[in-house]
């Protein structure tokens, strides 16, 4: 098994991966085909131009396959295994440290929440249905769920007499005859209920052999650091001690089918599926696992918009304004509502014209109206996931397009007549860019001239420590935009 790290948008050669995976050429073009098929590496042109280059453009890609005339750019961040390679790859944005695990093991519990809660990571499927593309995902479901819930349980009821738990008063009455003194009815026995955990359930055993397994196929993986894999449950069984894997899977689908609690209907089917698929460390061809994304740039502009607080759908009603809501607007629609959508004017044939409004419009990506040194701030914010180079007597690389920074503008502009009625003094517009530093970088502004001379505000660039931004994210804690620097 061989595990490495590998930098998201860095340009790998053949060679280089050679090195690192140290594989044969058959082997390694066999892998590269598999991570081209899910998405995970794309070819670029070996030019001396690319290989400056940090980010990576539709347009960019190479359909060429030969070795030597491409360079192989990793789109990913999480983990990838396929045959008996652990991928661990990085964001882009880590230019300095050479200490990766950290930074993954943070990266993927923001991926872990990110998912979890728009509920893009699909775990299941049938029972029986070969899934190995989401094995790891499964395999960190079945350790979240116990740490969040314990092993699978059931409790039995057990009814004694004289025990401890609550008193049966009916079967009590009507069970025992009672000795009267002073005209009041004592009972010499009292039938009492508790409950106890069925310590040898079949179920319960399951999970505690599964769990055991997960925990030595992560390490064989050389993924234990990265989870936080202790504690687990041990169990003296194995799992064919309990039956064959069509044995168990028949009493599973069994259980499931008498099992209404939702969560414990989840755990048995992920219990199902990680028995019915082979092992990440299995020396097959076509095995593959996955646990990450393509899209990390989603998830940064999602963790900005939540910690730094963004306020697009807040109903117009509940903002903070320093002045009345203006009768022009509506209490009830949110702040993102201000935003017009373009409107078609048609010709029939008779001469006279017909109005349709499009169903889509400019979406900014964080709108905020905030209170800084006294006065009334409208925030316009975008979250960029760029490697911007941008420093004196270097040239410029890793920006936004001009598409990019002419939005920017037309938020502010659609916004102006709502920003003047309500007396809010001034704009902040601004783009974030991840660092690994661990402070807010000021790095000036991008503007327009012809755009700035309408009035509007230049965009300042910061880059903000995406560790502390994760971390705050991840604890459910807002930052104050203040943190910005911005006037």
């Amino acid at each position: 098994m061989i595990s490495v790290f590998i930098r998201e948008q860095r340009r790998y050669t053949f060679d280089e991966l050679e090195e690192l995976l140290a594989g044969s050429r058959s082997d390694l073009k066999e892998i590269l085909k598999q991570l081209k098929l899910n998405g995970i590496v794309k070819n670029v042109k070996k030019t001396s131009e690319e290989a400056n280059l940090s980010d990576l453009t539709n347009e960019e890609e190479s359909y060429d396959d030969s070795p030597d005339k491409v360079f192989y750019v990793f789109t990913y961040v999480g983990i990838v295994a396929v045959k008996d390679v652990v991928l661990k790859c990085c964001p882009k944005y880590l230019k300095k440290t050479s200490d990766y695990n950290p930074v993954l093991k943070q990266a993927l519990r923001v991926i872990e929440k990110y998912d979890r809660q728009s509920q893009q990571l699909d775990l299941y499927s049938d029972l029986g249905e070969k899934m190995t593309v989401n094995r790891l995902a499964i395999m960190i479901f079945l350790l979240q769920d116990y740490y969040d819930y314990g092993l699978y349980s059931e409790v039995r009821d057990i009814i004694a007499e004289n025990g401890r738990g609550e008193i049966l008063w009916d079967k009590t009455v009507n069970t025992v005859y009672p000795i009267i003194s002073d005209g009041e009815p004592f009972y010499s026995t009292l039938y009492t209920r508790y409950h106890v955990t069925d310590d040898e359930n079949f179920f319960r055993r399951l999970h505690a052999c599964i769990l055991g397994e997960v925990s030595k196929e992560m390490e064989e993986a050389g993924l234990i650091n990265l989870f936080d894999i202790s504690g687990l449950p041990h169990s003296d069984e194995k799992r064919e001690d309990l039956g064959d894997a069509d044995y168990i899977l028949y009493r599973i689908d069994r259980e499931i089918d008498i099992q209404f609690n939702t969560r414990k209907n989840s755990l048995l089917q992920a219990m199902a599926i990680y028995i019915s698929n082979k092992s990440i460390t299995a020396d097959a061809a076509e095995t593959f696992s996955m646990f990450g994304t393509t899209r990390f740039n989603l998830i940064w502009e999602n963790v900005c918009n939540e910690v730094f607080g963004d306020e697009r759908n807040i109903p117009m009603g509940s903002l903070l304004l320093p002045q009345k809501l203006n009768n022009g607007y509506k209490r009830t629609e949110p702040l993102i509502s201000v935003i017009e959508r373009p409107e078609w004017c048609g010709l029939t044939k008779d001469g006279s014209y017909f109005y349709q409004k499009a169903d889509k419009t400019l979406i900014p990506d964080f709108l905020a109206i905030r209170k800084l040194n006294g006065k009334y701030k409208f925030v316009i914010l975008d979250a960029k996931y760029y490697n911007l180079q941008f420093e004196k007597n270097m040239a410029l690389k890793g920006q936004p397009g001009i598409e990019s920074i002419t939005k920017q503008y037309l938020y502010e502009l659609a916004y102006k007549d709502f920003i003047q009625k309500h007396g809010i003094e001034s704009v902040i517009n601004c783009f974030l860019f991840p660092t690994e530093e661990d402070t807010v970088q000021d790095k000036g502004y991008v503007r327009l001239d012809f755009l700035h001379s309408l009035g509007l505000k230049n965009i300042a660039v910061r880059l903000v420590p995406a560790r502390k931004i994760f971390d705050d994210y991840l604890a459910d804690r807002k930052i104050d935009i203040s943190i910005l620097k911005l006037s």
